[in-house]
């Protein structure tokens, strides 16, 4: 594997041609066999990310866990043109999580919120989450010395790790 990875974007060509702008590389399929070609060639080329819209996702389900226990590419369910079809989630994690951050408090229960919705909503445990941070949120999370910080970061890994659909394995052969 190179090291110089790269992030894509698969899914309808309305869908996916916004993301040009932000220096993605995007990949319009509109059948479920491009889509899984396009998929496959995107693993073997180094692609660490792959943003994939729910849509087109609903047809590559063997695809999708076929990658789920590698490094790469993380499969990231997007919402289409048409909208969210609730299939996947994320949690995005950013500094102003930390306690000492101003306006902490809203984000932190904006996040707790979340993770409550899921629950109720009967989402945690039957779909995918996506956790990703464009910094290093999650770390720093870790790192504080703060008793608030540690605390929401037990509890996001307690999330994370009691997950149901951790124990699920794909029953999909690999050679």
């Amino acid at each position: 594997m190179s090291d110089h990875y790269k992030i894509a974007v698969l899914g309808d060509q309305d869908s996916v041609l916004g993301f040009k702008a932000l220096g993605l590389d995007v990949f319009p399929a509109e059948t479920v066999e491009e889509g899984r070609e396009t998929l496959h060639r995107l693993a073997r080329e180094s692609y660490a990310v792959v943003y994939l819209t729910e849509q087109l996702a609903q047809g590559l389900a063997p695809e999708i866990a076929r990658y789920k226990d590698d490094l790469t590419p993380a499969i990231i369910l997007i919402p289409g043109k048409s909208g969210s079809l609730g299939i996947g989630m994320e949690i995005e994690f950013e500094p102003t999580l930390l306690n000492a951050r101003e306006g902490s408090g809203t984000f932190r229960k904006r996040l707790r919120d979340y993770i409550d919705y899921a629950k109720r909503r009967n989402i945690y445990g039957k779909r995918p989450f996506a956790y990703y941070h464009g910094t290093n949120g999650f770390y720093d999370l870790h790192a504080s010395d703060d008793e608030a910080d540690r605390e929401l970061f037990d509890e996001l890994c307690q999330f994370i790790i009691n997950n149901p659909l951790r124990a699920q394995r794909p029953t999909t052969d690999r050679k």
